[in-house]
């Protein structure tokens, strides 16, 4: 995505309380579980949703968990 220097992607009313989502899946052979861990610890606010069943494409292999988190994490009706 190319994004312009200073432009704020932050949409507001979406997230009132600011969280931020570490979508992860257990299974990654990618990028390892242990890494969503490290930075749910090291963001401030953050919330680690696992993925139990998928490997590197919850949006995929879950998706229809991936969408009811998703849309509750940010308040939408599902």
């Amino acid at each position: 995505m190319n994004v312009e220097p200073g432009v704020n992607l932050y949409v507001e009313g979406l997230n009132p309380k600011g969280s931020k989502a570490i979508i992860h899946d257990i299974h990654d052979k990618v990028i390892p579980f242990s890494q969503a861990k490290e930075m749910n610890q090291l963001i401030t606010n953050s919330q680690l949703m696992p993925f139990k069943y998928s490997g590197h494409g919850a949006f995929w292999e879950e998706r229809e968990k991936f969408n009811r988190l998703l849309a509750q994490f940010i308040h939408l009706e599902y």
